[in-house]
Order: C-alpha cells, then structure tokens, then sequence
C-alpha cells in the first residue's frame, strides 16, 4: 500500500554542484572519467569471474541522519515521511521496488541489485544514542536565493541557519528544508556532492568533497517520500532522493549532462544506459540518440534520469 505522510525544470542541482567542484579542481572531470574507467574494468572482470557479482550476498550498509530545518511548521515533516523516504531508497537500491513492473522487457534483464542498503543511524558523532533524525528551527524562510532555482548552501552551516554535518566519513547526511523561492519559476528539488577523493585518485590533487562537511544530499521538504501531501504530482514517490543518492555516490545523469546540440557526443560513463540526448520528463521512452551498434531506445525507467516519479524504477548492472 502506498505510504501516507501526516518537465522542463532543472529540479536536480548536480549541474551547479559539477561546477562548483571544476572551479576549485579543474581536473576533477578528468579523474571522474579515469574512475569510471577503472570501475568498468572491474565490472567487466567481475562478469565473468567464476562467482558472479549478482549472485554474491555481501551489501554495504550505510548509516544515515536525515536534518530537518523548520521555519514553518509544515516544513517540520513528521518521521513517516522520512521512514517512508528510507524505505523507498532500500526498495530501490535493492530492487526490491514494485516500481520495477515499469521496466520494460528490453531492460529488464540488466536491472539490477544495487546491494547497498540505508540505515538510520543509532549513535551519534559523540557516542549518544539518536533516532537518525534532528529537528532544527531556522529562521530561514528558504534556502534559494532566487526566483530562478539558484540556491545557497546555508542549510549546511548552524552559524547560517543550517545545521552542522555529522562526520560525513561516517554518515550519510540529508538536510531536509524549504528550497521553495516565492512565486518562483524554477526549483530545485535536490541536490547532492559528488565524491571527487575515490582511493584510485590518491596524490592527483582532487577535491576533498566526500570528506567535507558539505558532503551529503539536500531535498525540498515537500517531496520527501511516497505519498507526502506536499508533493506536486509529479513528485510524491520519493524518487528524487533516490536519484540524489545516485550523484552522491557517484553517478552521473543518463544523458551525460549534454545539451540538445551536443547531446548524443557526451555520455554518462555507463555502457548499458543507452545515449540520450538530453533529459527526459515523460515516460514516452522516445529515442533521441542513434547508435552505430546495439542501439536502444531512451531509458526513462532509470533513476539517473529526470522523469522520475511516474516513470523510474531501475538502476543498473554497470550503475550498480
């Protein structure tokens, strides 16, 4: 039963993260590239190794506090909506989602068991006993900065309004808060670091991201879990933290981050996502790019794309 919690717009905040990050490490895509790389070497060496990777039973757990920051009082979601918004990323991450029946038959034998698992934490930086979740008020009426869908990162910081990150080599931090700008025209929903200090990069000079006290996922309160009130329409499934996550550990958008005229030349990394040319907000599942071999059709089912609720329910084998 679903859970009850008592497009064209950039809704993910990754393209401004990216830049960001290229400004203090102008290398940075270079190493993304080089781990991703490696990474497909891995898989590749993995797949035909005597012991298949799917069938392996080892996952990683990882533990997560999630900071809500209230100026409102509908901003202070109750825990049904965050224990909703969890489950949902264990469903997804373990394909265990009944989203899945929207894989088509081409994709489904490459959706996959991402074998990582979310937690809420039971112990804090300082050794005490938590629920996994913190309550803040701010005096912060939002966290954009304009009508556009720019944002600050003033949601991180307690002396700013925000609220301190718990050791981020330890926890997967969420802030949770009002990233709604009046009479705005556009939004971002989320946002999430990507991690730029993978171990194969030791001695290239990358950021410091994944140890940073910036490091972690920011949602819009509205859309936090399936079935939250708040939600627009479009966006009351929860995916967008799934997708988030995706960026936090690593993932880029299916399409590669590529416009309408550059589109179908950049690529997300990831061989069994098929090339797009750009997002997708519908479930159409048109196909915007032609590949020379193999070529498939757009892959709205996945999370790393931006339709999302109504459409996704995939990661897949290499994502994974």
């Amino acid at each position: 039963s679903s859970d009850v919690c008592s497009s064209d717009l950039e809704i993910c905040g990754y393209k401004t993260e990216l830049e960001r990050v290229v400004k203090r490490q102008p290398n940075y895509l270079i190493y993304q590239n080089a781990l991703f790389e490696q990474a497909m070497q891995e898989f590749n060496s993995l797949s035909t190794a005597k012991r298949r990777i799917e069938a392996d039973t080892l996952y990683f757990e990882i533990p997560v506090v999630f900071h809500v920051l209230y100026n409102k009082t509908a901003e202070n979601l109750n825990d049904t909506c965050i224990y909703s918004q969890l489950r949902e990323l264990n469903n997804a991450f373990r394909k265990r989602n009944k989203d899945t029946s929207r894989i088509r038959a081409i994709f489904k034998p490459i959706a996959a068991d991402v074998k990582i698992q979310f937690v809420l934490a039971t112990t804090d930086p300082q050794g005490n006993a938590t629920s996994g979740i913190t309550r803040t008020y701010t005096n912060k009426t939002t966290f954009a900065a304009n009508q556009f869908g720019t944002y600050t990162t003033n949601m991180k910081y307690s002396a700013n309004g925000g609220k301190d990150a718990w050791d981020p080599t330890s926890y997967l931090n969420f802030w949770i808060c009002n990233m709604e700008f009046p009479n705005y025209v556009g939004i971002v929903y989320g946002f999430a670091t990507p991690p730029t200090n993978a171990p194969n990069w030791n001695g290239t000079g990358a950021t410091k991201d994944t140890n940073s006290m910036e490091s972690g996922v920011v949602l819009h309160y509205k859309i936090v879990g399936r079935g939250n009130p708040l939600a627009p329409v479009k966006y009351n499934e929860g995916k967008s933290a799934i997708h988030e996550v995706g960026h936090y550990l690593g993932l880029r958008h299916v399409w590669g981050d590529g416009t309408n005229t550059t589109g179908c030349t950049v690529d997300d990394g990831i061989f069994d996502t098929p090339n797009c040319k750009a997002q997708n907000a519908t479930c159409m599942g048109q196909n915007s790019c032609t590949d020379a071999s193999n070529d498939k059709p757009d892959q709205t089912e996945n999370y790393m794309d931006y339709a999302l609720d109504g459409c996704a329910g995939m990661y897949t084998q290499q994502q994974a």
